[in-house]
């Protein structure tokens, strides 16, 4: 039953969710990359739906990505959330990366391009969109916009705890 399966997939293709997971790329990555020229095909879904089912060959996917990205990805990346702070006492920053140094290079390029600040990271934790999320929730009453927070004793508190808990 599972070589059969296996071979329905090859046949069908994978989603680009299920490309992605057994790639271990993000998503979002994948989704840049059928932009970019990614080889893929479109599937009307059942009657009666709207738009289509975008599906993946597996090995045609494989030899694009030698090809065009070889190099570029680090696969099996383990994503955290990040707790950043610009200057010493600047807003804090919570997101998530799967790279915390490659991101807070961002951060100190984006927060001004003229005159970059440093960018603390004051830790970080294994986790994803969700996780974030919940803290984001934790930390709305300081929220200053986005995904920025006024830097009180509470909300280094609120950080802190969640940190050591993990």
């Amino acid at each position: 039953m599972t070589d059969l399966l296996t071979r329905q997939q090859a046949a069908d293709g994978l989603t680009v969710q299920e490309y992605a997971a057994s790639r271990g790329v993000a998503y979002g990555t994948l989704k840049r990359w059928i932009h970019e020229g990614l080889p893929v095909r479109r599937r009307s879904k059942q009657l009666g739906r709207t738009g289509s089912t975008v599906r993946v060959n597996p090995a045609t996917a494989d030899e694009w990505i030698a090809r065009h990205r070889a190099g570029t990805i680090a696969h099996r990346r383990e994503s955290v959330v990040y707790f950043a702070q610009h200057d010493d006492g600047g807003p804090i920053k919570v997101g998530f990366t799967s790279d915390v140094e490659r991101r807070r290079g961002e951060l100190v390029r984006s927060k001004n391009r003229r005159d970059p600040a440093p960018v603390y990271i004051l830790g970080s934790l294994p986790g994803a969109k969700p996780l974030e999320l919940e803290i984001h929730d934790l930390l709305a009453p300081w929220r200053i916009e986005g995904e920025w927070y006024e830097p009180t004793a509470d909300v280094l508190r609120i950080i802190y705890a969640v940190l050591e808990a993990a």
